[in-house]
């Protein structure tokens, strides 16, 4: 392979990651000017291209620690940051402690190791889901579960990060799935995913855990 050809093969997913960070900027910038909807409908749509860029880093057997640095700094961006602002703007006053803590939760866990396997602690995803389905599925989820799924991404519990330790590799598979219709889909349909796709959170959240149990100790067995 020559030289070109590897750099290319290392710049693609890099792309789609830089796409995901301009996405999430831009999630900001609607949220700043109280165009909730839209925020939330990018913010999915960086969701979908941060599950895109892993599937063609491993597709392209690309994977790099400055790519893993960058994936991490965007991961931060859009379900930390894009959240919080969204929140703390369609909230006001009530929303700034859960604002505040999601950002510095989101600091804490750049810097924190995770496995290839596991999430030490809850997914930072869990608590931007729990914020940003509501603004497009028209349900309401109290602040205070918003609160709890914060202070979880700093417990040290361990959660599924891939199909073995989540127990489910066709749903696993799938997973790129739901952000991406939630970003485009008309709205009967985006309510009952986002829904769905809350509910599910909350089940992640609290049971996670011993799903990654439940699935260590099976692999051991075997």
């Amino acid at each position: 392979m020559s030289a070109s050809s590897s750099t290319r093969r290392y710049i693609i997913p890099d792309i789609i990651t830089l796409t995901a960070l301009a996405t999430s900027f831009e999630s900001i910038i609607s949220a700043a000017k109280l165009n909730f909807e839209l925020s939330s409908r990018l913010f999915f749509f960086a969701l979908f291209l941060d599950y895109l860029d892993g599937a063609v880093a491993r597709l392209l057997n690309a994977k790099s620690p400055h790519g893993e640095m960058l994936d991490r700094f965007t991961d931060r961006v859009n379900q930390c940051i894009a959240p919080a602002i969204l929140l703390s703007m369609r909230d006001g006053f009530i929303a700034q402690i859960p604002s505040v803590l999601l950002i510095i939760a989101g600091a804490i866990r750049i810097s924190m190791p995770k496995g290839e396997r596991h999430f030490n602690g809850a997914p930072t995803f869990i608590p931007a889901l729990l914020i940003e389905t509501p603004v497009l599925g028209g349900m309401s989820i109290p602040i205070a579960l918003v609160i709890i799924s914060i202070i979880m991404t700093l417990v040290p519990l361990r959660y599924p990060r891939s199909k073995e330790t989540a127990g489910s590799g066709f749903l696993w598979d799938l997973r790129f799935l739901p952000p991406l219709i939630i970003s485009i889909a008309p709205h009967p349909l985006v309510d009952v995913i986002c829904t769905f796709v809350s509910i599910l959170s909350l089940l992640i959240l609290f049971i996670g855990p011993f799903i990654y149990r439940k699935q260590e100790a099976k692999g051991k067995e075997e």
